[in-house]
């Protein structure tokens, strides 16, 4: 990514270029190959708000806002991960459903 690369843990930069690049493996983009890298960006940019729009729905009112109260510090990832398992129990099982929601539907449409 580019230099609003969010600070995280280099693994999970990783598993999420790698999760973008077998998405585009399965469904190529027509874009030319000089436009790749931004569409790499946007794409893993959508695939962060997929399982972001996930996690935060499954918080009630009152967790939502303790969040934005935790969001509004910046914090580190660590703090935000520490939320989002105490909050979600099966944290890393709906992360992969959020994944694989998102491919379903950016390779529903395969030529």
């Amino acid at each position: 990514m580019t230099d609003n690369q969010p600070s995280q843990d280099p693994r999970d930069f990783l598993a999420l270029s790698t999760f973008v690049e077998e998405l585009l493996k399965a469904r190529p983009p027509k874009v030319p190959s000089s436009e790749l890298p931004k569409y790499k960006e946007s794409l893993m940019v959508q695939v962060m708000e997929a399982v972001n729009s996930r996690l935060i729905g499954m918080l009630d009112e009152a967790a939502q806002k303790e969040l934005e109260t935790l969001l509004s510090t910046n914090p580190s990832q660590e703090p935000v991960l520490a939320f989002f398992t105490q909050h979600i129990p099966d944290l890393h099982a709906q992360i992969a459903l959020a994944l694989n929601e998102f491919k379903e539907g950016y390779t529903l449409n395969l030529p």
